[in-house]
Order: structure tokens, then C-alpha cells, then sequence
């Protein structure tokens, strides 16, 4: 059995769901835990056949009176992490942002491909067409 965060498309609320998922479970980090994401960008991940768009097109920005910069994908609709790249970041700390987003992804495609039971949790209203997308995606990796 496995649970996994489908986050949030609103900051604040995303993480809480990976987080409450890691303090309970004592669970890996998963790909979504500490993203801002909406389902089309989750089902958009889901089906990826060329993997250069996880590692391409970034935009950084500084947040004001944060520690953290904003890290967004522009390849996706929203895809956005407000912890993984510190104010001070150097070419080093990008390629090791991409290279855990890779782990991860190949973490939950393993965990889709191989776990018999996976909860997916996410955080307020999803309309039933993106449940619908998102369990026949899963459904193609089976």
C-alpha cells in the first residue's frame, strides 16, 4: 500500500498534505509533496514521454523577505516549488533540484507501476473529469 500527495494549486495547502503524509506514515517524498500543482499538470507528468521537460524551462524568482526563491516550470501549466531552491543557489543547486524532481518522478512511477494499493490524497475540490483523467492515466501504466 502506498499513499501519495497530489498537493494543491494554492500555496500553503500543497505542502500540508505531503507533510502531514511524511509526519503520519513516515513516507519517502513523493513527487508532488512540496509542489504547487494543478491536475492538469499532474495528469501532463503522468504522461510523459520525453523527460527533458522536467529538466528544462525554469523561471526563478526571489520572494520577498523569504529564504527560498520561487521555482517555476514553465513547461506546465503550474508547476511551481517554494522550497527547494535557496536565495544563494548556484549552478550546482539548480542540477540538484532537477536531479531530485527526476528521482522522484522515477519514485512514483515505480510506486504507480508496482504497488498494488495507492491512495492519492488531495487537497479541495477536483472536478470528476480530472478524477476520471487522472485513474485512466494510472490506468495506462498498470
Amino acid at each position: 500500500m502506498k499513499i501519495i500527495s497530489l498537493s494543491y494549486s494554492e500555496a500553503g495547502y500543497a505542502c500540508s498534505i505531503g507533510t502531514s503524509i511524511k509526519i503520519k506514515y513516515n513516507l519517502t517524498t513523493n513527487f508532488f509533496d512540496y509542489l504547487v500543482v494543478d491536475m492538469s499538470t499532474i495528469n501532463e507528468i503522468l504522461n510523459l514521454s520525453n523527460l527533458e521537460l522536467l529538466l528544462s524551462n525554469y523561471e526563478i524568482n526571489k520572494i520577498k523577505n523569504h529564504e527560498y526563491n520561487s521555482v517555476t516550470n514553465k513547461n506546465f501549466k503550474k508547476f511551481i516549488s517554494y522550497h527547494d531552491l535557496k536565495n544563494n543557489y548556484n549552478e550546482k543547486d539548480i542540477q540538484i533540484f532537477k536531479n531530485k524532481y527526476l528521482r522522484r518522478y522515477y519514485r512514483l512511477m515505480n510506486d504507480i507501476y508496482n504497488e498494488k494499493i495507492i491512495y492519492f490524497i488531495r487537497y479541495g475540490k477536483t472536478s470528476y473529469e480530472e478524477i476520471i483523467n487522472l485513474y485512466n492515466n494510472i490506468l495506462k501504466k498498470k
